[in-house]
């Protein structure tokens, strides 16, 4: 459950209300859960470049997110 969590929660761009609207969640539920997931992860995603590191970790194991367009390579 955390991880299904935290990967919807990157997937709306860090936004709660969004997460929470799509894991069928209120926003305070959501926020616990995410308090809990940032304490296992050693603190707040959002500070030292924690964020961007679990962000890419994510892209690496699991593929890209779907709304990541891929660029155009000339055409």
């Amino acid at each position: 459950m955390r991880l299904a969590t935290l990967l919807v929660w990157l997937d709306a761009g860090c936004n709660t209300t969004n997460a929470a609207h799509q894991l069928y969640l209120e926003r305070q539920t959501l926020h616990k859960r995410l308090a809990r997931i940032f304490a296992l992860l050693c603190g707040d995603l959002h500070e030292g470049g924690r964020l961007l590191r679990v962000y890419l970790a994510r892209w690496l194991a699991m593929g890209r997110p779907q709304h990541v367009r891929t660029p155009r390579v000339g055409t």
